[in-house]
């Protein structure tokens, strides 16, 4: 909450240590009507039921698409877009697909990710050269759409382990040491370089990526040394041909990390990394190098009827049909609406504070 990116001003909000933190969930003044939300670093932006876009928080790298040195950052949504069908977070840059299906990023592009010669820094709005898209996803240093026509899947960015889905050479350029493609290139199916089509949404995250087909089934390409490829056993291979997740059929798909969960028959499942209580670890195979993961499928008790889901590198919140909320995972800065210094606590992976396994909500 150092930049006010929960929406409030940190000057009035309390203390996790060094930065100002809010377990409890607080109101964003002056957005109403939202449709969805979307979080970054340490920013976050929104889109209202009129198609206009806000963002709010950090400012470092124009992720507001206001000069840094005259606003540093801002706790008040600020317009950003108009005629907005999806606007995203991630890291610390966001992008919008228009009506039209065209693409539109701002903010840090560091390794040139939003094509067009990246210095390195901040830039303002620039429209991608990319065929229309129906669905976006953006992950902290890659992004993915589904073509509107052909429902096939372009990615381009940081390949985590064949993250991309499709070969990346071994004389690519890096950034921050990672493998990098900058040019939107299509998911194989295997590795003749088949084109993988019939998409629905693609769900980018940092290490893993994931598709759910307009079947419900689910793959995923990239790195599985957590299992967040879903096939039961982790490995440190390079994964860049999609792998089905098995006897998946999947409503809803949400992807952040090494780690995804789906909606399927009224139940939450869940696979990949756990290190920070997201998933159950006491059971025999749930330990990946050190860590606790679930490399297979795992049903989160309770956690049933659910509307919508979200998932964070380290957290998982849920909302209900009946209104009820759940939120579980890492704790360290009060996300799960618990006090990181509440006896509810355990300590997790590097001593982090953790909330294991769903907790209520608290309303504000």
């Amino acid at each position: 909450q150092d930049f006010g990116q929960l929406g409030v001003d940190p000057a009035s909000s309390p203390s996790c240590g060094a930065s100002p933190c809010n377990p409890i969930p607080q109101k964003v003044e002056g957005l109403k009507d939202v449709l969805s939300v979307s979080a970054g670093k340490d920013f976050a932006c929104a889109r209202v039921d009129n198609n206009k876009g806000y963002c709010w928080g950090n400012n470092s790298k124009q992720q507001l698409q206001k000069p840094t040195a005259t606003l540093p950052m801002r706790f008040k949504p600020e317009v950003v877009s108009e005629g907005t069908a999806q606007i995203i977070a991630a890291g610390q840059y966001a992008c919008i697909l228009d009506l039209s299906g065209y693409l539109h990023c701002w903010g840090d592009n560091e390794c040139d990710l939003f094509g067009g010669g990246g210095d390195g820094g901040a830039v303002g709005v620039i429209e991608l050269v990319h065929p229309q898209a129906k669905s976006l996803s953006l992950g902290p240093d890659s992004m993915c759409t589904v073509q509107a026509e052909s429902s096939e899947i372009y990615c381009w960015g940081a390949d985590h382990k064949g993250s991309l889905g499709h070969v990346v050479a071994a004389s690519a350029s890096k950034c921050n040491g990672i493998p990098f493609d900058p040019v939107p290139t299509r998911w194989v199916t295997d590795a003749q370089g088949h084109i993988m089509n019939g998409a629905e949404s693609v769900h980018v995250g940092n290490g893993i990526n994931c598709i759910r087909k307009t079947d419900g089934s689910v793959f995923c390409a990239g790195d599985n040394s957590h299992g967040g490829l879903g096939q039961g056993l982790p490995d440190g291979d390079n994964h860049y041909v999609p792998m089905e997740v098995p006897a998946l059929k999947a409503q809803k798909l949400v992807v952040a990390g090494e780690s995804a969960c789906a909606v399927t028959a009224d139940s939450l499942l869940c696979w990949g990394d756990a290190r920070y209580g997201t998933m159950d670890t006491g059971a025999l195979g749930t330990d990946c190098g050190g860590t606790g993961c679930r490399p297979l499928g795992y049903v989160i008790p309770g956690q049933n009827g659910i509307r919508d889901l979200a998932l964070s590198t380290g957290g998982i919140a849920t909302s209900k049909i009946d209104g009820a909320g759940g939120s579980w995972g890492r704790n360290d800065s009060g996300e799960t609406s618990v006090s990181k210094d509440d006896p509810t606590n355990g300590n997790c992976t590097g001593n982090v504070k953790c909330i294991g396994g769903p907790r209520q909500m608290k309303n504000p």
